[in-house]
C-alpha cells in the first residue's frame, strides 16, 4: 500500500515540477515582451550582481543548487539502474521533492528585481513589500527592509527578495537598483535620515518620472522637485497605480523620459 501511496506521490511532485517549470519559462517570456529584452537583461544583470552583497540571497542561491542537484542526481542514478524506472519513480519521492523546491528557487532567483520599495524597516513599510509581491507577481518586487525587532511580525511572501546587504555600503545597493528598475516606490509614513537620504539620490539622478510616493496627505515635501513624482495617499492608491503601470509596455516608465 505504502508503494502506491509513495508512487502516486512522486508522479504527483514530478507533474508539479514540470508545471513549474512551463510557468516560469511562460513568466520569463511575458515579461521579456513586456519590459523589452535589453531592459529584462539589465535588471536581471543588477539583480544577479547585488545578491553576491547579501547573505541571505547567497544562502538562497546555495541552497537552490544543493537542493536541484541532489533531487536531479537521485532521478539519473535511478533512470540508469531501474528496469522500469518510471513504474519504480514511487522510491524516489524525497529526491523528487527536493527536485521540484530546486526548480522553483531557481527560477525564482533568475526573476529580475523590476519594483524598488525604499522607506524605513518598519511594519508598514515591509507589508507593503508583500502587498506589492502578492499583487504584482511575477512581477518581482525587492527591497532592503528589514528588521529583527519587526520581522517576527511581518511575512514577505519570498524571503529572496530582501536585499539586505552583509557585504559593502547599503547606499551602493539602493543606487544600483533604483536606477535599473523600472518602478521606485518610497513609504514615506515613517522619515528616518536613510529614508532622506534615498529622496535626495532619486531627484539628484532625475528619477522621479518613475517614483511613486506613499504619502499622507498632511504631510508636507521639504524637497520641491519631488512634486515630479506620482504622490498617493494609501496604500490601495499605490497597488493601484503599481498595477495599472504594468498592465502594459505602454504604461511603463520610459528611460528616455
Amino acid at each position: 500500500m505504502w508503494d502506491v501511496i509513495a508512487s502516486i506521490l512522486a508522479w504527483v511532485l514530478f507533474a508539479v515540477s514540470i508545471l513549474a517549470i512551463l510557468r516560469m519559462f511562460f513568466d520569463r517570456l511575458l515579461m521579456v515582451m513586456l519590459y523589452g529584452r535589453s531592459r529584462y537583461q539589465s535588471c536581471r544583470a543588477v539583480t544577479s550582481m547585488l545578491g553576491l552583497k547579501s547573505q541571505r540571497i547567497l544562502t538562497q542561491r546555495i541552497l537552490k543548487w544543493l537542493l536541484f542537484l541532489i533531487g536531479a542526481l537521485a532521478l539519473a542514478e535511478h533512470l540508469q539502474r531501474s528496469q522500469q524506472p518510471w513504474r519504480n519513480l514511487g522510491q524516489l519521492w524525497l529526491p523528487m521533492i527536493a527536485l521540484m523546491v530546486g526548480c522553483v528557487q531557481f527560477f525564482g532567483q533568475m526573476r529580475p528585481g523590476v519594483i524598488l520599495v525604499l522607506g524605513a524597516s518598519e511594519p508598514q513599510s515591509m507589508r507593503l513589500h508583500e502587498k506589492l509581491s502578492n499583487a504584482l507577481f511575477p512581477h518581482r518586487v525587492v527591497s532592503l527592509l528589514e528588521s529583527p525587532r519587526t520581522i517576527e511580525s511581518v511575512s514577505v511572501r519570498t524571503p529572496g527578495d530582501c536585499f539586505r546587504v552583509t557585504l559593502g555600503d547599503w547606499r551602493d545597493t539602493v543606487w544600483r537598483f533604483a536606477r535599473s528598475v523600472l518602478l521606485v516606490v518610497v513609504d514615506l509614513r515613517t522619515i528616518t535620515p536613510p529614508v532622506e537620504e534615498e529622496l535626495a539620490f532619486i531627484v539628484r539622478e532625475d528619477l522621479q518620472f518613475k517614483t511613486i510616493l506613499l504619502k499622507p496627505t498632511a504631510d508636507r515635501l521639504h524637497i520641491p522637485q519631488l512634486h515630479d513624482c506620482s504622490i498617493v495617499d494609501t496604500e490601495e492608491a499605490c497597488l493601484e497605480q503599481v498595477r495599472q503601470t504594468f498592465e502594459s509596455y505602454k504604461s511603463l516608465p520610459s528611460e528616455r523620459h
